[in-house]
Parts: structure tokens; C-alpha cells; sequence
């Protein structure tokens, strides 16, 4: 599987201009997502490095406040000048009440963010009343409270926690969910590095009734220094359970990092394999503390494009 993405040619010479507009057009709508510093801040060339247009997703931690980490990071870089175009995880097992949830919603909706990413969390066990993204959904539509989009998360490659069957379930009640109160909700897929595992995936939630449009997690140039102080950063227990829902294959992340992994064969062969019918629909850059050199991928694979 993890041949596919570690052909270090650029491969792009062997596109037909309907692949070549493909991937172009997912590089150009590439949402990044960046991991927060426990200083909250980001050196200005990493600020800069980020393309302007783009949206910016920002995650959670097992370890801090949404409000600390997440919040205080996505109003770090709406004030750089990106409204509209960062997208906070809220993680439903990180809410301790439902008076907790109005207030990071009422944070959400005073930086004017356009969309949410609703995940369950890494917490072991719940802060409070909400264990799932599921949950979450319900309770803001208890609370009346609206989202112009919220994005999701899908397990092509599994998750070392919950069965597959209950996982789709998951999708089809969102979904259902999504069609109840008119939000546009698409489903952002755990980091990749073969083609394949996406492909069979979401042929398969197509078969069983799943109509959202996929986004499919690819990783940035990989460094295995960068995953070292993400680690340290998360604590062993936090970096373990981020790196087994994450990452289908320990091997490959293992692999990628020590190969100076770039994404462009997974592109080459998503562009390839898809149709209309598959309704995938962009790219999510996963950066994981590697951005500056993740951006120059980015730029240098627009550019040869």
C-alpha cells in the first residue's frame, strides 16, 4: 500500500488534462490542518507559508481546554486576516455540560466561523454528557444552535476502537442528521497513503446510502523530528491514541518519515480512480508540526501542475 506514495518522481507528466484539472483543483482548495503550539502562536514564516485563500483546520487536545487550545489558536489566526476560513474541532468528549457546549458555540459563532469539524475526541472517557460527534449534532439541535457547514470524520482504514458496522451507521445517521437541518456537511477521511483502502471505502459507503461529499486526508512532507515533539507535545497516551485513529498502518507512518514521504502518487492515482460517482471532492493537508516544508510541497506541486 504504501508503495504507491513513496515514488519520489513527480509523476505528474502522466496526467491527461481532465487528471490534471482534478488535482489542481484539490490543491487549490486544499484545507490544511495544523496542530496548535503550547505557545499558541506561530513564527511568522510559518504563518506566512500558508496560502491566504485556504482554509486552516485546527485540532483539539486530549491535554487542554478547547478554549485554550483550540479556540484561542483559531482566533489567533482569524486576527492574521483568514475570517471565514478556519475550521476549529470541537470534540464532543471534551464538552463537560451543555452549557459548555453553548459557550464554545457562542466563541464559535463571535469569530464568524463558517464551519465546524465534529469529532468525538480522544478523551478515554467523556468530560461529559456527549461521547460522540453524534451526540454533539444532537445537541446543538437541542440548543438550536446552526452551523453553515459541519465536516465529519471517516475511517477507510478502520478505527482501533469501533467496529466498522458502527461506524457507518454513524455516517448515515449524520447524514441524516445533515438533511434534517440543512447544514452542508461533508466527510473528512484519517490521514492516507495508498490509494486503494479510500477507493473500496467509499465505493462501500456509497452502496449502503452515503451521499456526502468525501475529503480525503493525504500528509504533508513527513519528518520524524516533527512527530517526536508532536509526541512530547500530546504525551505517549495522547500521541498513541492520536496515531492509531489516525493511522491505519503504524508501518507506513514509520516509513513515510524516514522516506521523506510526498503525497504526489496517492493524487496521481485518486485522480485516476475516482469518477463523479465517488463525490470526492477535495484534499485535506494533514501538516502534523512539519508546515513550513508541507507548504512548499504544496506550492511546488501547484506550480508543476
Amino acid at each position: 500500500m504504501l508503495g504507491e506514495g513513496l515514488r519520489r518522481n513527480n509523476g505528474f507528466e502522466v496526467l491527461n488534462n481532465g487528471e490534471r484539472e482534478k488535482i489542481r483543483n484539490w490543491l487549490n482548495g486544499a484545507e490544511i490542518e495544523v496542530i496548535p503550539t503550547k505557545s499558541g502562536t506561530l513564527k511568522t514564516e510559518t504563518l506566512l507559508s500558508m496560502p491566504i485563500d485556504n482554509s486552516i483546520a485546527v485540532t483539539s487536545s486530549p491535554k487542554e481546554s478547547l478554549e485554550k487550545f483550540t479556540i484561542n489558536f483559531s482566533r489567533m489566526l482569524i486576527e492574521s486576516g483568514r475570517e471565514g476560513k478556519v475550521v476549529p474541532h470541537i470534540a464532543a468528549r471534551h464538552l463537560t455540560s451543555s452549557e459548555h457546549l453553548v459557550k464554545i458555540m457562542d466563541d464559535v459563532q463571535k469569530l464568524n466561523v463558517k464551519k465546524i469539524f465534529s469529532i468525538a475526541g480522544d478523551n478515554s472517557e467523556p468530560s461529559g454528557p456527549f461521547s460522540s460527534s453524534l451526540d454533539f449534532l444532537r445537541g446543538i439541535q437541542e440548543k438550536d444552535i446552526s452551523s453553515e457547514g459541519i465536516d465529519i470524520a471517516g475511517y477507510p482504514e478502520g478505527h482501533p476502537k469501533i467496529p466498522t458496522e458502527i461506524l457507518n451507521q454513524a455516517l448515515l445517521s449524520k447524514q441524516k442528521w445533515a438533511k434534517e437541518t440543512g447544514t452542508k456537511m461533508n466527510i473528512v477521511t484519517q490521514i492516507c497513503f495508498g490509494s486503494e483502502s479510500i477507493i473500496n471505502w467509499v465505493e462501500k459507503i456509497r452502496g449502503l446510502g452515503v451521499e456526502l461529499p468525501v475529503v480525503v486526508g493525504v500528509p504533508g512532507r513527513i519528518s520524524i523530528v516533527k512527530l517526536a515533539d508532536l509526541a512530547k507535545d500530546l504525551g505517549i497516551g495522547g500521541f498513541a491514541e492520536f496515531f492509531s485513529k489516525n493511522f491505519g498502518y503504524a508501518s507506513d507512518l514509520a516509513k513515510a518519515a524516514l522516506a521523506n514521504y510526498e503525497p504526489n502518487q496517492l493524487l496521481i492515482d485518486l485522480s485516476k480512480k475516482t469518477s463523479d460517482k465517488h463525490k470526492v471532492e477535495g484534499i485535506r493537508i494533514f501538516t502534523m508540526y512539519n508546515i513550513v516544508p508541507s507548504m512548499d510541497w504544496l506550492e511546488g506541486a501547484k506550480s508543476s501542475l
